[in-house]
């Protein structure tokens, strides 16, 4: 909703959450500034990183599926990776990359990313 509202309604305090007239000044504004590079670069960059997980995970698969690695505990240590979230795992990565050693913390976040 707040893309529909007006610069005074999106900034006014209590927050205003439907807006009283509805405008398309703020989709036209990104359009004019070049929003549409931005959003064709996040395209780019989510549909090659879809399919590389989609591709690196189907064969993944298939030897898990096809070949007995790993035993009987595989599947359910894999599955049990995802109870962590994520953030826990990245947070010591990135104080360790904030070191000068690592290149400091712009790099290290982009290796990380």
């Amino acid at each position: 909703m707040t893309g529909f509202k007006s610069a005074s309604e999106f900034m006014s305090s209590p927050p205003v959450w439907i807006p009283a007239i509805p405008s398309l000044r703020s989709f036209a504004h990104v359009i004019e500034v070049g929003g549409l590079d931005a959003l064709k670069n996040s395209l780019i960059i989510s549909s090659i990183a879809t399919l590389l997980s989609l591709l690196i995970g189907s064969m993944a698969a298939y030897g898990l599926a096809r070949y007995k690695v790993g035993g009987d505990q595989l599947p359910f240590f894999i599955l049990s990776q995802r109870f962590m979230p994520p953030v826990a795992v990245i947070f010591p990565f990135l104080l360790m990359f904030k070191s000068p050693e690592m290149g400091g913390y712009l790099s290290g976040a982009d290796l990380i990313v």
